[in-house]
């Protein structure tokens, strides 16, 4: 059971990371910052346990199909750390980024006219 467990999370963390990391790289992004987009892509921990929680109440998912969802939810999110530092060392994360121009924004927000009026 816990090898099935291993394998599927070995498949669904390469996929994520992976997809991730190729779409960001093909529109432009440096290799080291796209790995670090896939990886942090990849975190979503949290949320994964608050569905599976739901599952279980209601019935969809058994204790021990839980354990290995749970299982898959926490290591890439442990995991990420690691993973950011060896992608995206300080040396590039704290450099300033070239690749994307800034640019003025095309909408504007404005002010509406209750916004200036004082309140009695």
């Amino acid at each position: 059971m816990w090898t099935c467990c291993r394998l599927i999370m070995l498949v669904a963390t390469v996929g994520k990371l992976g997809e991730s990391t190729l779409a960001s790289w093909l529109t432009g992004m440096p290799m080291r910052e796209a790995a670090g987009l896939g990886t942090l892509r990849n975190t979503r921990g949290l949320v994964k346990l608050g569905i599976l929680d739901v599952g279980l109440d209601i019935r969809v998912i058994s204790p021990a199909l839980l354990s290995m969802m749970v299982v898959m939810a926490l290591v890439p999110t442990f995991m990420a750390t690691a993973l950011l530092r060896w992608f995206c060392p300080d040396r590039i994360l704290l450099q300033p980024s070239h690749s994307i121009p800034w640019q003025e924004p095309a909408i504007r927000t404005l002010a509406s006219p209750s916004a200036n009026r004082r309140s009695a």
